[in-house]
């Protein structure tokens, strides 16, 4: 092989595991380039929205919201006749 090419694995402490077959002898030095891969859990996709963390810090007002629609759900389901 003469040509760089791009291949994807995964960092466990000092070794890489890659994808896939890198096409070169074992005991072959080569030099290795470290670019992290965009992260795409769930998580990190609702990261990139816009807003996301506009509510961080704002913990005290989170918990006022949720205890007053906990409360509204109370009163609804009890004038309907459900128990509480």
């Amino acid at each position: 092989m003469t040509h760089p090419h791009q291949l994807d694995g995964v960092v466990s402490g000092r070794s890489i595991t890659l994808d896939q077959d890198p096409g070169v002898p074992d005991g072959t030095r080569i030099t290795v380039v470290i670019q992290p891969q965009k992260a795409t859990t769930a998580m990190a996709r609702m990261e990139d929205l816009p807003g996301f963390g506009a509510l961080s810090g704002k913990a005290e007002e989170l918990d006022e919201f949720d205890a007053w629609c906990r409360e509204q759900r109370r009163a609804e389901r009890t004038s309907q006749g459900c128990e509480p």
